[in-house]
């Protein structure tokens, strides 16, 4: 049995709706069907004979911090359990602890950009924290605010006691289609005194982004790198634009 998989955007379809939604979910089957056909490899094309089976599945992303800081380069297992009966579940079986290589600064904006494209999962190495809140009458553009799991980041020391870090944050808005129709970013080379070390140490490092967008509905990839560790971070964010009009209410 030939086995491949892609993804087909649009509202997700429960394991529920088998019995309670039964049109929703054959209309559902039949839509994956003939996308499976357009996107059934060239070398193994699909007979009329063959049938196409369809498996519902939802991603998750779960990240953790592994306690045994060891870097051995040692195979490690995993093992993801469900309280949930009656699933099946498809994970990682574990990683190897390679230490991280060093990495050129220089390659940060590239490494964010391709992290910022809506086929790739999210990135979970930094671990981020949003605030967004679209246009209103007395403000034009999206308004982005970021805070990131310092943990997470790598400060130098600089003179005077001063703690440095280079952190560079993007936005993208993607519309119904996945085309972008929005950038907005910006790098932070932070300076900190020991006191505003202190306090990001416990309310997280910020960032904040302004993005212009049209009125509609879209999903903003939000991300952020730290150039030292090349560690990146995104989440989505579904937002809808009001149209003039009603941002002014």
């Amino acid at each position: 049995m030939e086995k491949f998989e892609f993804v087909i955007e649009g509202p997700a379809v429960s394991l529920r709706a088998k019995k309670s939604k039964a049109k929703r979910y054959q209309k559902w089957i039949k839509k994956v069907r003939a996308a499976a056909r357009k996107q059934w490899p060239e070398t193994m094309p699909p007979s009329e004979s063959k049938k196409i089976t369809v498996a519902i599945t939802n991603y998750y992303t779960l990240a953790y911090v592994p306690q045994d800081h060891a870097w051995n380069s040692k195979y490690r297992k995993i093992a993801v359990k469900l309280a949930m009966e009656g699933v099946k579940i498809r994970y990682r079986n574990g990683y190897y602890a390679i230490p991280d290589q060093p990495a050129e600064q220089k390659d940060a904006a590239r490494l964010l950009a391709l992290a910022m494209r809506p086929s790739v999962p999210e990135s979970t190495r930094l671990l981020l924290k949003v605030a967004v809140l679209p246009p209103d009458a007395g403000r034009k553009s999206v308004s982005i605010d970021f805070a990131i799991n310092p943990g997470d980041l790598i400060f130098t020391d600089g003179p005077d006691q001063r703690k440095l870090t280079i952190v560079d944050f993007m936005a993208v808005a993607l519309d119904k289609k996945l085309k972008e129709s929005g950038v907005a970013s910006d790098t932070v080379d932070a300076t900190m005194r020991l006191e505003t070390y202190k306090q990001v140490m416990q309310t997280g490092f910020p960032g904040h982004l302004d993005l212009e967008l049209k009125p509609g509905k879209y999903v903003l990839r939000l991300g952020a790198i730290d150039r030292t560790s090349q560690k990146i971070g995104t989440v989505d964010v579904p937002i809808t634009i009001p149209g003039p009009e009603t941002a002014q209410k």
